[in-house]
């Protein structure tokens, strides 16, 4: 069932992927109709490969609308 807005989308991909593959966040790029997955740089070899199969799938999940990976460093929140 395809959504029925950015937002729907946004909501339906955080919870199946918020946590997976060093998907640490979820958010909305609304001048490019895009839900961002932030993905911590710090992924491992096997979990890089799973995350373009997770991409791709989200990608057909979310579509007509746009999804976009932010490779980033995870902010360290234990200081």
């Amino acid at each position: 069932m395809l959504p029925q807005s950015l937002e729907d989308a946004k909501s339906k991909l955080s919870a199946k992927y918020l946590g997976k593959c060093g998907v640490h966040g979820v958010g909305i790029v609304r001048d490019q109709q895009a839900v961002r997955f932030d993905v911590d740089e710090r992924v491992t070899e096997v979990e890089r490969e799973l995350l373009g199969k997770l991409l791709d799938e989200a990608r057909q999940e979310a579509h007509p609308f746009k999804v976009i990976a932010n490779i980033e460093p995870r902010a360290n929140t234990y200081q």
